[in-house]
């Protein structure tokens, strides 16, 4: 959803225009398309970061979810 902060890491060669262990935010294209922004402003303005490579290696997107402890929540997975 466009304005979601998400945490990019490269495990190896960073994509060009981007920063390993950093805050991006997503402005929503398609179901299967985004683009990235340095901040939830520019997000809403769809004002993108200019890509320039692709990088090497693994390259992961995590979205940030915040908690405030004012509920409970039980998270399980395998």
């Amino acid at each position: 959803m466009t304005g979601d902060a998400v945490t990019y890491t490269a495990a190896a060669t960073a994509i060009g225009g981007l920063t390993t262990a950093t805050v991006y935010y997503v402005i929503n294209i398609s179901p299967n398309i985004f683009k990235l922004a340095t901040s939830a402003a520019n997000a809403a303005a769809a004002t993108a970061i200019d890509l320039t490579s692709v990088g090497t290696g693994v390259h992961t997107f995590m979205k940030q979810v915040t908690f405030d402890g004012s509920s409970a929540a039980i998270v399980t997975g395998k």
